[in-house]
C-alpha cells in the first residue's frame, strides 16, 4: 500500500487472504460512482509520469529477489528418510 500512494496511485485495500475484505473493498468501489471516477482518474495520471521500461525493471527486481529468497521445496529423498 506505501508503494501505490508513493508513486500516486490509489485504491480500496483489503487484507491479503480474506475473501470478505476483498468483496467489501470491490462493493465499496461498485457503490460509489464518483470515487470509481475518481479512482480512475488518479490512476490513470499516476501512469502517465513512470515510462513502462520502469515499471518492468521494477517488476523483475522484485521477481528475481522472490526466486532468490523462496524456500525450496524439499527433495523426496528428504521427505522420506530411509
Amino acid at each position: 500500500a506505501e508503494v501505490i500512494a508513493e508513486e500516486g496511485y490509489a485504491g480500496e485495500f483489503f487484507q491479503p487472504g480474506d475473501a470478505q475484505s476483498m468483496a467489501e473493498a470491490i462493493a465499496r468501489v461498485l457503490q460509489n460512482p464518483e470515487r470509481r471516477r475518481q479512482l480512475g482518474l488518479q490512476n490513470f495520471y499516476a501512469s502517465q509520469g513512470l515510462p513502462i521500461a520502469n515499471v518492468v525493471d521494477w517488476y523483475l527486481l522484485h521477481i528475481e529477489h522472490l526466486l532468490k529468497h523462496r524456500s525450496r521445496p524439499k527433495s523426496r529423498t528428504e521427505v522420506v528418510s530411509v
